[in-house]
């Protein structure tokens, strides 16, 4: 997951940068060239960078939604409060969203794989991963959800 946002943001950084520069020599006949030169240099990068891992970061939870991050080794039980299809589409499918209260407090993870609406009701527990030192960086965990509902059943 980590390799997959680092690659896109390198790939999008590339593709600003050479659009930047590509049209640095139609500005070259400026005679005041400092304010051109301060935002080329300084101000332009800047924002391509922040554009580029923003973009990489939503493409990659968007291609692998239900993916639990490594570092989310302490678990919590939930309950679903609500479900619902989030703004995400994939190939014209809009991924689930669902509102767990969890320790308490209430958070909406989004986007889900298809199959959570499927699997999953208002009222199901599901199984929340998160940090150990923060509650509120955590995702569901759906195949040990999976395995608690069928061990349930």
């Amino acid at each position: 997951m980590n390799l997959a946002r680092w690659a896109i943001f390198a790939v999008l950084l590339l593709i600003f940068s050479y659009v930047l520069y590509s049209f640095r020599a139609s500005f070259d006949h400026l005679e005041d060239r400092t304010f051109f030169h301060f935002m080329t240099l300084v101000f332009a990068p800047l924002v391509f960078i922040f554009t580029s891992y923003s973009v990489a970061t939503v493409l990659t939870s968007s291609l692998a939604p239900g993916v639990v991050p490594k570092n989310f080794t302490a678990q919590t039980t939930g309950v679903i409060e609500h479900i619902d299809f989030s703004g995400v589409r994939v190939n014209g499918v809009p991924l689930p969203e669902a509102k767990v209260a969890y320790a308490d407090m209430s958070k909406v993870f989004s986007p889900l794989p298809q199959e959570f609406r499927i699997n999953f009701e208002k009222g199901d527990e599901v199984v929340i991963a998160h940090h150990p030192d923060n509650l509120k960086l955590a995702a569901i965990d759906i195949a040990a959800s999976m395995a608690a509902k069928n061990q349930g059943e």
